[in-house]
């Protein structure tokens, strides 16, 4: 399945991370679109020019001041005044309210610039236990340079406006305050209206002041519009940002929604029993992963299920196997031991001769049973192998050693090559040699006297190599792709003998438990027709 290249690829953090990311750029954008539309809004509506003295800049150094937009201004009811450097008044506007001729410095200095101010000051009237009272004076600099830090002055002043404790750094020096110049300060001159003031250089190189007196209501009117207006685009930033919400949280459900759905519906199908894989699925990273481990488990279970279908067939088959086996001397012992019994054998050397085949037989019992309980001992999970590390050329050795005279006695002949170097290995000493024995025991038991048996063992490689071969009469075809499996033997053209088929079956088992392989090599063209080979890993400390 081939997946595009996307941010993040095309993992469910991706997914997430993508729709979050378009989340909130849309409603940044959205934010700001409001804000823009709500200043466009004020701006048009209260028509108040954001650089309304700025734009009549070039009226004020020509000195046309009749010709100045005042409304825009000081807003209406306001009026404007045009003072020299000596404060004194030389231009009024024609609506104004109060005719002042001049101002002191210090009042000068007491008024607000009209584009804010690096001053802000702060009154506090104070009442002592005698019922008098004091002011309290806050002035705070604030200053557009790094390099200077902001500061603030605080001064102590009587009813009368005299300067009883100055405290701080100030630069005036004068000791007390005109009302005027308090109203100023304090923004209560003239209850109705504010003042600012502007400073200029006409033309002629004079220095000019301009004085704004501008309409407190027109003011709480403009204020309390905006705070309305801003209000509203609040509400519908609020309003519209919800529905943003609500449409991102669907859209996500359905794009998580949807893969999970079919991954639920597949697994309750195949609860139902229905064979049922899900195909082609598409989706982030995260949910391919559980769709494929989805399907790698039913196709797990498919083969489990088929498996333990095969594993009850095959236990039938044993069940059926191991009641031959048991049944044949258990049927000969039943038929002499009557006829014995009933008295049909009165000759005293038949009746010996009767004895010794039931007591054979009853050996070729225990045989069986002790086969079968170590086929089931190395099946049972809880059957752990002693593995320690052994020179497995040195253990070849002292097996041959003890068998040599068996064998060779039973008719065969022995030949041995085994490496003079050490070979160590991590091994169960008494079950790997059950497995030589099993597979020799094979050998001789499936082949005619004078067969040779040939044992080998070297390194090849991080492996030791055990090889054990025979140059008898080969396995027949239709029992070498199972040879290892229990309960196989083979037929009547290879030799009349008959075994239980168990004991390859547990020289395999035997053979991984000590963490090794083994394998059948079968060849017309070599000198050994039948080679069992036997690979076990040569140990980490060699």
């Amino acid at each position: 399945m081939k997946k595009k290249k996307k941010l993040f690829g095309n993992r469910f953090f991706g997914l997430l991370v993508r729709n979050y990311i378009f989340f909130t750029l849309a409603n940044v954008l959205l934010f700001f679109a409001i804000l823009y539309i709500d200043a466009f809004i004020i701006e048009h509506t209260l028509d108040i020019p954001s650089q309304a003295l700025k734009n009549q800049e070039e009226l004020l150094r020509s000195g046309r001041y009749d010709e100045l937009d005042s409304d825009k201004i000081v807003k209406n009811n306001g009026w404007i005044e045009i003072l020299d450097e000596n404060y004194n008044v030389i231009y009024r506007s024609s609506n104004a309210l109060e005719k002042v001729n001049s101002y002191t410095e210090k009042e000068i200095e007491s008024i607000s610039d009209y584009y804010g101010s690096t001053k802000r000051i702060e009154m506090y009237r104070v009442k002592r236990d005698n019922d008098k009272s004091f002011i309290l004076l806050i002035k705070k600099f604030e200053f557009d340079h790094d390099e200077l830090e902001n500061n603030a002055t605080i001064e102590v002043l009587d009813d009368d406006y005299n300067i009883l404790y100055r405290f701080g750094d100030f630069k005036d020096k004068h000791n007390y305050y005109t009302k005027r110049e308090m109203e100023f300060m304090t923004g209560t001159y003239f209850q109705k209206y504010q003042i600012k003031k502007y400073d200029f250089i006409d033309n002629d190189g004079n220095y000019r002041y301009l004085i704004a007196k501008i309409d407190q209501e027109q003011i709480n009117g403009i204020l309390k519009f905006i705070t309305e207006s801003s209000r509203y685009m609040l509400y519908l930033f609020l309003i519209i940002y919800i529905l943003n919400v609500t449409l991102f949280i669907l859209y996500l459900n359905r794009k998580v929604k949807k893969p999970l759905v079919e991954i639920s519906d597949a697994m309750t199908s195949f609860a139902d029993g229905k064979d049922n894989q899900i195909k082609e699925f598409k989706g982030p990273e995260e949910f391919v992963r559980i769709s494929d481990a989805y399907n790698e488990m039913v196709s797990k279970l498919k083969r489990s299920e088929q498996e333990r279908k095969n594993l009850e067939i095959e236990k039938q088959k044993m069940l059926s196997d191991i009641s031959h086996d048991l049944k044949t001397p258990f049927t000969i012992i039943r038929g002499y031991a009557k006829a014995l019994a009933d008295g049909l054998i009165t000759d005293e050397e038949h009746q010996k001769k009767y004895l010794n085949i039931i007591y054979q037989k009853t050996i070729d019992l225990t045989q069986l049973i002790d086969i079968f309980n170590e086929y089931n001992k190395l099946e049972h999970p809880d059957f752990h192998f002693d593995l320690k590390r052994q020179d497995l050329g040195e253990l070849l050795r002292m097996y041959i050693g003890e068998r040599y005279d068996y064998i060779t006695e039973q008719g065969f002949n022995i030949e041995v090559d085994i490496s003079e170097e050490p070979l160590f290995c991590d091994i169960d000493e008494i079950q790997m040699q059950r497995a030589f024995e099993n597979i020799i025991s094979n050998s001789m038991k499936y082949n005619p006297r004078g067969t040779t048996i040939f044992i080998g063992v070297d390194r090849k490689g991080e492996w030791c190599r055990i090889i054990i071969g025979d140059d008898g009469i080969g396995i027949p075809d239709d029992v070498i792709d199972n040879i290892f499996d229990a309960f196989v033997v083979g037929d009547d053209s290879r030799n009349s003998k008959q075994g239980t088929g168990l004991g390859l079956a547990i020289a395999k088992k035997i053979v991984e438990k000590n963490n090794g392989r083994i394998s059948l090599v079968t060849s017309t063209e070599d000198r050994y027709k039948t080679i069992f080979k036997i690979l076990v890993p040569i140990s980490l400390d060699s």
